[in-house]
């Protein structure tokens, strides 16, 4: 799954003639030795000078399934602080 990041640099891919956006690509994934999935993330853009963003300047995360809901729930919050909305999601029952 990716996320377009719009406010950062984009490159024209001249044989297409089309702008490729700086992205975010996230995915589950587990691997032999983990007892259980991780949802991972990265960043993916380019410089100034058109090249790929050095590997030493991605970012890269790889969470467990609970950080990460923690982290949605962090975001979503912060969403709606920032949009001056609320849905109740920490709402205690």
């Amino acid at each position: 799954m990716t996320i377009p990041r719009s406010l950062q640099l984009a490159k024209l891919e001249e044989k297409t003639e089309t702008w490729q956006l700086a992205y975010i690509a996230m995915n589950v994934s587990q691997q032999p030795e983990q007892s259980a999935p991780r949802i991972s993330f990265e960043r993916h853009g380019w410089g100034r000078d058109g090249e790929p963003i050095r590997a030493e300047h991605q970012w890269k995360y790889s969470l467990t399934v609970e950080e990460a809901v923690w982290m949605a729930r962090g975001l979503l919050l912060l969403a709606d602080l920032a949009a001056g909305t609320s849905d109740n999601i920490g709402e205690v029952a």
